[in-house]
């Protein structure tokens, strides 16, 4: 009776283990990972005052942040400027880290 109980014993163990080993392979299998991206494009609508928030670019949604170097060296960050815009995608979210004006705005 000692070794059935103690055979039952390290089958659960190990069913438990098993199962703890499988949810977190599964949570680590349903993190979305980013990847990096690059594109040229017209700046269509930005947020108001603040650069911060949904910036559309060629009817692209781009997050921009308080972490996104925004260059202006060729032109100001405005409706119209043509941009490149380096960033990454994380699920339907693509977040910009850096923003080049890269040549006056179009609609002057």
């Amino acid at each position: 009776m000692k070794n059935i109980s103690k055979i039952l014993v390290s089958w659960i163990l190990f069913a438990l283990f098993a199962v703890t080993a499988v949810a977190s392979e599964s949570d680590e299998t349903r993190s979305h990972d980013s990847y990096p991206a690059k594109f040229y494009g017209v700046i269509e609508k930005m947020p108001g005052r603040s650069w911060k928030g949904i910036w559309v670019v060629n009817g692209r949604e781009i997050l921009v942040t308080d972490q996104t170097k925004i260059e202006e060296k060729y032109g100001k960050a405005e409706a119209g400027a043509y941009i490149e815009v380096e960033g990454n995608y994380l699920d339907e979210t693509f977040t910009a880290y850096e923003i080049e004006v890269r040549r006056e705005s179009i609609e002057k």
